[in-house]
């Protein structure tokens, strides 16, 4: 009986083995040494202490997620975003997902966005060499990987990383599914179109866009009677319809409604292009110089070069697209750029494919030294980049779990303004404990008080007469406590070296 079970678990160990080579074998070996040099680029932030601004707030309702496990109804606390709307929830949901198994902490909110960054580089490369050939994917990636604000954004909570993730995926199955005519890619399409809208929303219009315009160019008339963009596109549509109609019945209030509003349509929408005279082109410009000259000096060659049509075409209208949805924001913060980087480079790999036509050269040997050499620069050097938390959030942080162990769960912030973002979202995230907006004394009701240092005299008499006094005053935040017990033992506090910074 023994010897049957271990013949029936070989076989089963083999089958397993011959299953797993033919599953690796599906995958290209090229792109995924791109993923792994990619990987010595972003690793070193994975070890970064302390998160920026939104990311702080985004990962506070992933971490509630995954408390609650309540799938269609997120909220950041019952002070701040109780009915969550500004963005869908795929992204929340793989982030709650990983805090349930691995716990919630600075490393773990990290991960998902390097897996899905790391991904990007797998679809550029593919991408790349669908459209021409793996010589001309190498050097897309190789632009990508010195791209350093791209490859540096992948180990963060922005919801820019799995869009342009699913972006690349979208686009990589939809060219595929037109050339070799293959409903099932076109439908693969599709399910990254949709969830790409699930990740940000309106954010993913340029990929509609991009999918739409290439597909007309590709089949000319022929594409109306071709049923790959349109499974493509209703498949997408089935998607983020169904996660509406799921949302509404099971939640308290309906996401769409909320998310699809007159100020978004005012504030995201609105005709012109405003980011113009704000300096748009010149941050672009600021963060990928080379690359933009690049895609400039492409189309000066373009004629005296025998330029390919279809990466020619491919790039600029993905650039285009991509460039006049975020202009028309008016916004110029970089993360907003974040999608826009590897479709410039597509242009910017095109002209250093043809100028360096005759030279063979390794660019993934030199993508891997220079991936060794930044992780050792990173290590040994000061980098810009680097995050480095503002030490209040922690020092205020440890006292505030101190405060807390003595059941006063609420703590209360006064004269902050309801956009002070660095005040609500990072406390989210550090101190774990509903925030409550007080404008003035006299509206207090709790016993911990939380306040900016530079306005502490006028507020410092007031509050002592209501039996308030200073338990910690840091350089940016002063905290105040109601009640001996309190003031003792958040006095007697002892600090790890993490906190003493």
């Amino acid at each position: 009986m023994r010897t049957w079970r271990g013949l029936i678990a070989i076989s089963w160990v083999s089958q397993l083995g011959i299953q797993f080579n033919r599953l690796s074998t599906r995958f290209d070996r090229r792109a995924l040494l791109w993923v792994f040099i990619a990987f010595l680029v972003a690793c070193p932030r994975l070890f970064e202490i302390g998160l920026g601004l939104d990311p702080s707030l985004y990962a506070s309702i992933s971490r509630n997620f995954s408390r609650n496990w309540n799938w269609w109804h997120l909220s950041a606390s019952e002070n701040l975003f109780p009915n969550y709307f500004e963005h869908p929830f795929l992204h929340y949901w793989v982030q709650g997902i990983v805090f349930r198994i691995f716990g919630a902490s600075d490393f773990t909110v990290r991960c998902v966005g390097l897996g899905f960054g790391l991904g990007t580089f797998y679809f550029i490369h593919r991408l790349g060499k669908e459209l021409l050939n793996e010589r001309y994917a190498d050097i897309v990636c190789f632009l990508g990987l010195i791209s350093i604000y791209f490859t540096g954004r992948f180990p963060s909570h922005y919801h820019e990383v799995p869009l342009t993730f699913f972006s690349l995926a979208a686009l990589f199955f939809l060219v595929r599914s037109l050339k070799e005519k293959r409903l099932s890619l076109a439908v693969f399409s599709g399910l990254a179109l949709g969830a790409a809208f699930l990740t940000k929303g309106l954010a993913a219009l340029p990929l509609l866009a991009t999918l739409g315009v290439y597909a007309l160019w590709k089949q000319k008339l022929s594409l109306f009677r071709n049923a790959h963009i349109w499974v493509c596109f209703s498949v997408g549509f089935l998607v983020v319809a169904a996660f509406g109609i799921l949302q509404s019945h099971y939640a308290p209030y309906s996401f769409l409604e909320e998310y699809l509003n007159l100020s978004l349509f005012r504030k995201v929408l609105r005709p012109g292009l405003r980011a113009f005279p704000h300096g748009y082109l010149w941050r672009i410009f600021e963060t990928h110089p080379i690359h933009v000259l690049l895609a400039a000096g492409l189309f000066l060659k373009a004629r005296r070069w025998n330029v390919n049509t279809e990466v020619l075409v491919f790039g600029t209208i993905a650039s285009f697209f991509f460039i006049l949805a975020n202009s028309t924001q008016g916004y110029i913060h970089l993360h907003y750029f974040y999608s826009l980087y590897p479709m410039i480079n597509f242009l910017s790999a095109l002209f250093l494919y043809h100028w360096l036509q005759t030279r063979e050269i390794n660019w993934a040997r030199i993508g891997l030294r220079l991936g060794l050499a930044y992780v050792i620069i990173w290590q040994l050097l000061p980098v810009h980049m680097r995050r480095t938390p503002h030490p209040d959030f922690y020092e205020i942080g440890a006292r505030v779990e101190v405060i807390k162990s003595l059941g006063l769960t609420q703590v209360e912030s006064l004269g902050i303004s309801e956009t002070d973002w660095i005040y609500r979202e990072v406390s989210l995230w550090y101190w774990d404990i509903p925030t409550a907006i007080r404008k003035s004394v006299s509206e207090l009701q709790g016993a911990v008080v939380v306040y900016p240092t530079d306005q502490s005299e006028s507020w410092d008499e007031s509050l002592a007469n209501l039996n308030f006094e200073i338990c910690l005053s840091g350089s940016k935040y002063r905290l105040m406590v109601k009640g001996a017990d309190a003031l003792r033992l958040c006095r007697s506090t002892s600090f790890p070296k993490r906190w003493l910074r």
